[in-house]
Parts: C-alpha cells; sequence; structure tokens
C-alpha cells in the first residue's frame, strides 16, 4: 500500500488581499458629473438672466396700505423716485422698511412685500397720539411714550406737567424713558378705559410729585398716589355719578387711604 505522505507546515501565513471597496472612478463618470454641473449652473444663470432683466418684472406701481388717513405723500414720493422702474427681484424689502422706518420714526409698523409682477406694497401703521407733554412748547407722545411731534400742543389731548427736559429736549421718533411720565400713562389707559366719557374733562396730570400722581378734572385735584388706579378709578367714578355730589363744588379728592376723603371748596 501506498504510504500517505505527512504534510509538513511552513509556518508561513496565507498573503492577505486587500479588500474590495469598488471600482474607481472612471474617467468617463468625472467627466459626466463635470458636464452635469455645467449645466445646471448655466441654467440657473440663465434663469436669474431672465427674470432681472425682463421687462416683465419692472416695478410700475409703489401701493401703501395705511391703517387711517395719515399723511404719507413725501414717503411716496421718496419711494417712487428710488424704486419705480427697477427690476422687482433686485428690491430686498428689508431695505425698504428700513428706509420708510428711519424717515419716519413715527409710524408703529412697516410691512413691506414684493405683489409680482410689478408692484411693491407697502402696509403702515402709525401711532397714535395719546398724551402731550407741557414741555418744550409741548410734546405729543403716544401710549408707549414715543415722541411724535416737538413744539405742538393739543385741545384734544390730555396735558402731562411735571416733567421737564432742559437742554436734553427728546426728538420725532424717540421712546422717553421716565419712570413718571409710564407711570402717568399706565394711569391714562385705565381712565380711558373706565372713564372714556369723562376724559374731555380732565385738565391736566401732574407727575410732578413722584408719591402722588394728581388728575384735575372739573377743576378739582384728585390725588390718585403712585398704584392700585383700578380700586381708586372705580371709587371715583361712584363719587362723580353721585348726584349729591356737584364736582365744581370740590375743592380735591384724596383717594389714598381706603375711605376717601372729599374737600368741598
Amino acid at each position: 500500500m501506498a504510504r500517505k505522505r505527512a504534510s509538513r507546515k511552513t509556518g508561513k501565513k496565507p498573503a492577505r488581499t486587500a479588500p474590495s471597496y469598488g471600482r474607481p472612478f472612471s474617467g468617463k463618470l468625472v467627466l459626466g458629473v463635470l458636464i452635469s454641473a455645467a449645466l445646471l449652473g448655466g441654467a440657473v444663470y440663465g434663469m436669474r438672466y431672465f427674470f432681472l432683466n425682463n421687462a416683465f418684472f419692472t416695478i410700475r406701481e409703489i401701493s401703501v396700505n395705511k391703517d387711517q388717513d395719515y399723511s404719507f405723500r413725501k414717503g411716496e414720493k421718496k419711494l417712487e423716485s428710488i424704486y419705480l422702474g427697477r427690476n422687482i427681484f433686485s428690491v430686498d424689502p428689508r431695505q425698504v422698511r428700513m428706509i420708510v422706518q428711519n424717515d419716519h420714526p413715527q409710524l408703529k409698523k412697516v410691512e413691506v412685500r414684493r405683489n409680482f409682477p410689478d408692484v411693491l406694497e407697502i402696509d403702515i401703521v402709525s401711532r397714535q397720539p395719546a398724551a402731550v407733554i407741557d414741555s418744550g412748547g409741548g410734546i405729543i407722545i403716544d401710549s408707549e411714550a414715543v415722541v411724535l411731534a416737538v413744539g405742538e400742543r393739543s385741545d384734544d389731548l390730555v396735558k402731562v406737567k411735571g416733567i421737564s427736559f432742559f437742554l436734553n429736549a427728546p426728538s420725532r421718533g424717540e421712546k422717553i424713558e421716565n419712570r413718571a411720565l409710564e407711570t402717568a400713562m399706565l394711569l391714562l389707559d385705565a381712565l380711558r378705559e373706565e372713564m372714556g366719557p369723562y376724559m374731555g374733562k380732565i385738565g391736566y396730570l401732574d407727575v410732578s410729585d413722584r408719591d402722588n400722581i394728581v388728575i384735575n378734572i372739573y377743576g378739582a385735584e384728585i390725588k390718585m398716589g403712585q398704584e392700585d388706579f383700578t380700586r381708586k378709578i372705580y371709587q371715583l367714578k361712584n363719587i362723580m355719578n353721585d348726584p349729591k355730589i356737584n364736582m365744581k363744588d370740590i375743592k380735591y379728592i384724596d383717594l389714598r387711604f381706603e375711605d376717601p376723603v372729599i374737600a368741598p371748596k
């Protein structure tokens, strides 16, 4: 019988083969990618050129929507001089809004949008006069103490006394940071809500004493203190509605105590 030959171990490990990660990119594939990118870039450029140079998208109208009968003709003329005839895609609504707000700080809100194909539309919300500060010839402000006009007065607005600016008079569009004025405006808001029919009888609010705001109504002084205005206005309303009381015969009413103090003339 034939003998089996014993296998001999050589001690050498079989050589490892490199892992396969797929076939490398061919030159044709790279060329195809480059051509596709070039075609896409050309298409984007072509579309951009078409929209930016097509007369169909030329701005022909500036449309302004106002919340009230507010004169904005000067603003419209400026916007027309800047934007009429321009391509609507080249106009940044944020830039338009900034121009309007810088020129008209008395506006509370400005919104700008492109109304395709050829209209630039602007919505404006103006601030409403709320009071006039008895200083500097009259400073008209809104409910947030933003200055609407300087050197003007209005008999239709409640006068606020006791605030002085010396040489630092505020400018139009500026928000006045004054704690006493802030409290006075909160009081005015509460008065309008609860005593609307009597607002025309208020002569002024005096905030010269920070601890005690005084309302002059029907010629009588109403001492309000500086807090808890809702309760005090309710008391004042009841007093004024009392048929036994004639406000013209009252010197002052002190509402700083739990029970009102009424002093006749």
